[in-house]
């Protein structure tokens, strides 16, 4: 997505906030207080830079958690896209990446967050991500959203 707006120069910033949850002790299931916090303070620097959009990578599991990026981010349209696979693909993804007990939880994780998510339905859009290239499915989500014409 990052590629597809900057081409376009179109101003934006993305976070994948997972990365502010790697901490010890956890504050909140999956550190959620932790990424809350990171992200008020992160979000007024890009403000300050003029950056409106934000293309955010966390698993969002409840309304409650989307009212407190709308607070955090001082805005109540967030457009919410859920990313999904088939289990095989999921499977084959996390094989590349992750070892031993850290690949048992995570696939058991994308088990759980499949029921979960479905069950929830807080997004606004689904998009298939597999048998085809990253920049194809990047392209049909921004066109979901209505960043590009």
């Amino acid at each position: 997505m990052h590629d597809i707006l900057s081409s376009r120069e179109i101003p934006h910033a993305c976070l994948d906030l997972d990365q502010f949850s790697y901490s010890w002790p956890a504050m909140g299931p999956y550190n959620m207080e932790t990424v809350f916090a990171a992200l008020e303070h992160v979000w007024p620097v890009y403000q300050a830079a003029g950056i409106r959009k934000l293309i955010v990578a966390r698993v969002v599991e409840t309304r409650a958690e989307m009212r407190r990026y709308a607070d955090i981010l001082g805005c109540p349209s967030i457009i919410l896209c859920r990313v999904t696979a088939t289990e095989e693909v999921r499977r084959g993804r996390l094989t590349a990446r992750e070892e031993g007990a850290s690949f048992a939880w995570h696939l058991q994780r994308t088990r759980e967050l499949e029921r979960i998510l479905e069950q929830a339905a807080v997004e606004d859009f689904v998009i298939q991500n597999e048998n085809e290239p990253i920049d194809r499915v990047a392209e049909r989500t921004l066109r979901r959203t209505k960043w590009l014409s």
